[in-house]
């Protein structure tokens, strides 16, 4: 018996071991309260003239953690919606990956990912291609760039939406330096497998068309 638990005891701590050593190899995540556990702190919804969009946090459905973001979109004119959060720029010259599930509340959406200078003369460092999803599964949207010009004021990374009457859910934006690594791939502590089984990669959403 005494041998047991000290075999279990071992075990134990070298799963835990296992997985400090896994989030250690994380790259750092510039948006913070990336998947809402702290309600709307550090998000916010802009509009273009003429749009009528907003956003509220809730623990009706997610994939990471306990709430997700419920986004509604009524009206959309000019460049519509953009929901997302202003962080630190990363450096000029290196790669960084921007990521977020997604998923439908009713038709398809029709979004893309979009990082812009918050001032004036509004530059992007990222204007994604157009992403279109659907309500049956979570979906991972994401685009990997170079990093071009320098940003001091830092960056407004966003969901654009310019559909009408349109609703979506987000959960667990990520913007960090490298490539991309799919969520499911993220340390076991933070995936879990019921998690993993319901993502659908936007990679493997364009294959099936």
């Amino acid at each position: 018996m005494k041998t047991a638990f000290g075999f279990v005891s071992v075990l134990a701590l070298c799963l835990v071991l296992q997985g400090v050593i896994f989030a250690a190899d994380e790259p750092e995540n510039h948006f913070l309260n990336p998947s809402f556990e702290e309600g709307i702190v550090n998000w916010r919804m802009d509009q273009d003239a003429g749009t009528a969009a907003n956003f509220i946090v809730d623990d009706k459905d997610s994939i990471d953690g306990d709430q997700s973001a419920l986004v509604t979109v009524n009206t959309a004119a000019g460049w519509g919606s953009q929901f997302g959060q202003t962080v630190i720029a990363g450096e000029n010259g290196r790669t960084y990956t921007f990521a977020v599930l997604v998923k439908s509340e009713g038709g398809p959406v029709t979004v893309n990912l979009q990082i812009e200078r918050p001032a004036d003369p509004w530059d992007r460092a990222l204007r994604s291609d157009m992403f279109t999803f659907q309500e049956d599964e979570w979906t991972e949207l994401h685009a990997t760039f170079e990093v071009i010009n320098n940003f001091p004021e830092g960056w407004f990374a966003y969901i654009s939406c310019i559909q009408n009457k349109v609703e979506y859910r987000a959960d667990m934006y990520r913007l960090y330096e490298g490539d991309y690594t799919p969520y499911e791939d993220l340390a076991p502590q933070l995936v879990s497998a019921s998690a993993s089984s319901l993502i659908t990669t936007w990679g493997e959403l364009k294959a099936e068309h």
